[in-house]
Formats: C-alpha cells, structure tokens, sequence
C-alpha cells in the first residue's frame, strides 16, 4: 500500500510538472485570441481530469484501507 501511495504520488508530480509546462508552451506560442480561448479551454479539461485522477487514487486509498481491515479482522477470527 505504501509503494502504491508513493508511486501515485510521484505520477501525480509528474503529471502536474507535465501539464504546467504545456500549458507555458501553449501560451508562448499561440498570441491569437482564438488560440488562447483554445488554451483556456485545455486547462479547463486537464484541471478536470486532475481532479478525477484525485478521486481515483482516493478510492484506491479506501479500498487499501478495506482491503488491510479485511485481512486484518481474518487474521483476527
């Protein structure tokens, strides 16, 4: 469970890392009205999407969690 929380979290880092600098590299190269709407627009999606890798890794927090209790109340019993 901890490798699997370390792992996501450094995947986290790297995709924040990635989309930051795509989002720099956008905004320098495209000036034009229509092409920062554009921008605005992929910024929009990849804060969605960051949010849902967050709720992906929070229910695989959970079921870690359960998983761990289960085992724990069989070793119990």
């Amino acid at each position: 469970m901890v490798f699997l929380s370390a792992a996501c979290d450094i995947m986290e880092k790297i995709l924040e890392r990635y989309e930051r600098d795509c989002y720099a590299e956008k905004a320098l190269t495209y000036s034009e009205p229509e092409f920062q709407h554009q921008v605005m627009l992929d910024s929009i999606t990849e804060l969605q999407r960051k949010g849902m890798v967050e709720r992906v890794v929070a229910v695989a927090d959970i079921h870690g969690a359960v998983t761990g209790a289960n085992r724990l109340i069989a070793l119990v019993v």
